[in-house]
This record gives structure tokens, sequence and C-alpha cells, in this order.
């Protein structure tokens, strides 16, 4: 009973916590906030992907590893490494952005 409790509390905690990166990052990605310069916007459109695809990467290592523990190994870890790819990629384009200023 406990060990079920502590399970739905993870996902749903987990869920919240994807569904928010993702529909936040989204939400910057599309329109980012007007007045931040002419390069800034660039960052903000990066981070935003960013996030995207950290919401992704969790709901996918802590909700769907659960939720289908006998999906096939090798197509779980190829999406897993795709997304936090993505995820790493688009952050430090975000740095590099800020940093150059370009």
């Amino acid at each position: 009973m406990l060990r079920g409790l502590n399970m739905f509390v993870l996902m749903a905690t987990s869920w919240a916590w994807a569904t928010l990166l993702v529909v936040g990052g989204a939400s910057l990605a599309v329109s980012p906030p007007t007045g931040l310069g002419p390069w800034k916007g660039k960052i903000v459109v990066l981070a935003g992907l960013a996030g995207v695809a950290a919401g992704v990467f969790v709901f996918e290592v802590i909700v769907a590893d659960r939720l289908f523990p006998k999906a096939r190994r090798p197509l779980t870890l190829s999406v897993e490494l795709f997304s936090g790819a993505f995820m790493l990629i688009f952050t430090a384009a975000a740095v590099f952005v800020w940093v150059s200023g370009v």
C-alpha cells in the first residue's frame, strides 16, 4: 500500500514538473518577451527549447519508464539519449549566444 502511494506521488510530481517545463519552455520559444534587446530574444527562444527538451527528458526517465517497464530498452534508451542531447545542445547554444553576444 505504502509503495503504491509513494509511486503515485513520485509520478504525479514528475508529471507536473515535466508539464511545467514543456509548457513554460514552449511559451518562451513561441513568444519571447519583447524589449530585451536585439540578441536577448534568441537566448530566450533557445532556453525555451531547452526547457521543452528537459520536460520530455524528465517525463521519459521518471514517468514513462515506470508506466511501461517492459518496453524495449534500446528504444527507450535512444529516445532518452536524443532528448537529453537536445537539452544539452539548446542549453549550450543559449550560453554561447549569451557569452558571445551574437
